[in-house]
């Protein structure tokens, strides 16, 4: 995994730019409408809201910004209050030390992307329509 990291963090402006054509696409116009994307009164996206959500999630992927750290304000963003708050409560619990950091090498970033994969508090409180055995 480590790796597989090091290759895409090498190579983020290539994969930058192919997201931002794949995220333009009109074909796929429909991401653009997502709530917590503001738009004007024509219903166009303001210059200043160029950096959304989904590209600024994989930029941050690619700076090696915190994943746990990413996760919360994902779960932030999120519609649903309720559902959120609980799963921010999860991550947050004994992870003091790790949301402290806002950045991390490749070894780290794995082991805390392992940590929160195989961490029983969020297994049992994943989302009952994920439907893990089909």
């Amino acid at each position: 995994m480590i790796f597989a990291l090091r290759s895409l963090i090498e190579h983020k402006e290539l994969i930058i730019s192919v997201s931002e054509v794949y995220l333009s696409e009109p074909a796929v116009n429909w991401t653009k409408l997502r709530k917590h994307r503001p738009q004007d009164s024509l219903g166009e996206c303001s210059e200043e809201d160029e950096l959304w959500m989904p590209m600024k999630i994989i930029k941050d992927k690619l700076n090696q910004v915190n994943p746990a750290q990413i996760m919360l304000e994902e779960l932030q963003s999120n519609q649903s209050k309720t559902v959120s708050s609980t799963y921010t409560k999860v991550l947050k619990t004994g992870r003091e030390e790790m949301l402290k950091k806002t950045r991390l090498n490749e070894e780290e970033i794995v082991t805390c992307l392992l940590n929160l994969a195989t961490d029983k508090k969020i297994l049992t409180t994943l989302f009952a329509g994920w439907c893990s055995w089909v």
